[in-house]
């Protein structure tokens, strides 16, 4: 199976390995994918809006394809804002998904102001409704 049709039947493949309980499993419940640090958060909005950053807010993810430095960018936005992008170390089945239309949820598990920058603000990332 080549990697385009297999990021495709993704959500099927994962229902059938029984990562969904097989007694009252439903539509609603998701998948984790990964939880990181939002890279470069300091070089974007992130520090102004670090006071407005509330645990479960949701984020917003976009695949950069076209990015002049990584095929695989995914940014991260929180409204109108940039907070940074997924660590390259974790960005290509993310952007792999996304670009094959596969909804993703994005949602902020951990802020902590006296961190370091880029570990200020950590996010989780679901497959799923």
């Amino acid at each position: 199976m080549k990697r385009r049709e297999f990021i495709r039947r993704l959500p099927g493949i994962l229902v059938a390995l029984g990562i969904q309980h097989e007694l009252g499993a439903s539509s609603s419940q998701s998948v984790l994918l990964n939880r990181f640090s939002i890279a470069g958060f300091r070089y974007y909005d992130g520090p102004r809006l670090l006071p407005y950053l509330k645990v479960g807010a949701t984020l917003r993810l976009v695949a950069q394809p076209h990015h002049p430095e990584d095929e695989f960018a995914v940014a991260i936005f929180w409204k109108r804002f940039q907070l940074g992008y997924v660590p390259r170390s974790d960005n290509r089945h993310i952007s792999r998904l996304l670009q094959q239309g596969i909804p993703l949820q994005c949602s902020i598990e951990a802020v902590n102001p006296d961190a370091v920058p880029w570990q200020q603000v950590k996010v989780q990332v679901r497959m799923g409704r």
